[in-house]
């Protein structure tokens, strides 16, 4: 009995902090490219996107995780705006 609470342990405790981290950045960066888009078309210029909320086409691209992160967060370097997130 004692062997199974154990193993139920070490496999639900990672679980449990990998849903954590999946549904902060979920709720977080709740919008994908596409949807950005579709919300707001305007936003999207001839040398590539811009923030909704400044008009700012600086963008901030960080890692989720990392800096070698496939899962990427897009906000705005000039108002830090939440923009969208992108998951190669």
């Amino acid at each position: 009995m004692a062997i199974l609470v154990y193993l139920l342990g070490f496999i639900a405790i990672p679980a449990l902090i990998f849903y954590y981290h999946h549904a902060k950045y979920r709720r977080d960066y709740p919008l994908t490219l596409e949807m950005y888009l579709a919300q707001h078309p305007e936003c999207k210029t001839d040398n590539g996107y811009k923030c909704s909320g400044c008009g700012s086409k600086s963008l901030r691209n960080l890692g989720y995780g990392g800096a070698e992160a496939k899962r990427r967060m897009i906000s705005c370097n000039h108002c830090a705006k939440r923009l969208y997130r992108v998951e190669n």
